[in-house]
């Protein structure tokens, strides 16, 4: 019994990140048609906008309002390049050096440019502080997130 579980223990995390090293095909031409639009305006610059606009490109199934797919566990699963992020009533704080950041994140959508880390993703997006209404990269600190709720959603092919 000891032995299975050695064996159970010592397998495991390698099959974890076998599976997060596989990336679909669609999660792939998500980003890459997200990464074009980077510095340009996408419909009316809302941040829906960029998310309608790669996956209706993509013809990936969604409910054409705010399910962007299957929802997956971030907490348990991988998250991938490609998956789709909604914010809810998001709080970030972090510290960097001798300084404290906050941010706010109502309701917000963005795409999964690149993992990072494990609590760190680059994120493409726009509406924002930052880039305004045109397409823009930034990191998110998942270990930063305070309060609120986040989702990501897993594009899904249609048949």
């Amino acid at each position: 019994m000891r032995i299975v579980f050695i064996l159970f223990l010592f397998i495991t995390p390698f099959l974890f990140s076998q599976n997060c090293d596989s990336i679909p095909e669609i999660n792939k031409k998500i980003v890459t048609l997200a990464k074009k639009k980077i510095g340009k305006k996408v419909d009316r610059g809302e941040c829906w906008d960029l998310v309608k606009y790669v996956l209706d490109k993509t013809d990936s199934k969604w409910d054409k309002f705010e399910v962007y797919g299957e929802l997956i566990n971030w907490k348990k699963e991988c998250i991938k390049p490609g998956d789709i992020i909604q914010f809810e009533k998001i709080k970030l704080e972090w510290e960097d050096g001798n300084t404290t950041y906050n941010e706010e994140m109502k309701h917000h959508t963005a795409v999964v440019q690149k993992v990072i880390a494990e609590d760190l993703i680059l994120i493409l997006h726009q509406n924002t502080a930052e880039h305004g209404r045109k397409v823009g990269s930034s990191k998110l600190r998942l270990d930063a997130i305070k309060k609120g709720k986040l989702y990501i959603y897993r594009p899904v092919e249609s048949n």
